[in-house]
């Protein structure tokens, strides 16, 4: 028998198959889905040379916190438990299951000075924020890092009655706020007048290393 040629195929040509990925880019696209959790990316790097290259690479953990922060926020590593006493310094309690992904609580240790009078006021964006009423600085710190600012009071300031920090690329495109140790950062303090029916508010954006206007 012979096959009768169907006329609605006439003319059409078979899709031309997509090209093979190179090599180095699959296994870029592999490694991108590995789970975002920390002890992922340290184990995977001692398979080989060639893995810890690319994995150690800015380009793809930027890639890697874009990849899983899409649809899912960065996992928990843990919390600091405020101490609601001056001169008590923060304590980080972690919530991680695993053994392999629980990081110690000294590893977060407060840059803490005793007998100061520092004070914990929270985190956000990745930053952590304390200050010091006798000193009257502000120290903005990065616990991931170890890194830290500081950041005097406003000429003319005595003292804050409130303050927060935040990431200046909140709200912006494609931001993802696990970079946010690379980008600048706004910080806001308050105070009360003399008479106390008043309140004042400074705006500090590290960038130009200013308080533009109080």
């Amino acid at each position: 028998s012979q096959r009768v040629p169907n006329p609605s195929l006439a003319g059409m040509s078979r899709p031309s198959p997509a090209p093979a990925l190179d090599g180095g880019v699959l296994l870029e696209e592999i490694l991108l889905r590995l789970p975002p959790q920390p002890s992922s990316l340290p184990r995977a790097s001692l398979v080989c040379t060639r893995w810890r290259r690319i994995l150690s690479d800015p380009g793809f953990r930027r890639r890697f916190r874009e990849h899983h922060g899409r649809n899912n926020p960065p996992p928990l590593l843990g919390f600091f438990e405020k101490e609601f006493r001056v001169d008590k310094p923060p304590i980080f309690n972690t919530t991680a299951t695993g053994e392999r992904d629980r990081i110690p609580p000294a590893r977060f240790s407060a840059p803490w000075s005793l007998g100061e009078g520092w004070e914990f006021l929270g985190c956000r964006h990745g930053l952590a924020l304390l200050i010091c009423r006798a000193r009257r600085e502000a120290i903005v710190w990065d616990p991931l890092t170890g890194h830290r600012r500081r950041v005097a009071f406003p000429p003319g300031w005595k003292s804050v009655q409130n303050a927060a920090v935040m990431c200046a690329a909140a709200g912006q495109d494609g931001h993802v706020h696990g970079d946010c140790r690379f980008s600048p950062f706004r910080l806001a303090l308050v105070r009360g007048g003399s008479n106390g029916t008043r309140h004042f508010a400074c705006l500090y954006e590290s960038e130009s290393g200013c308080h533009p206007g109080v």
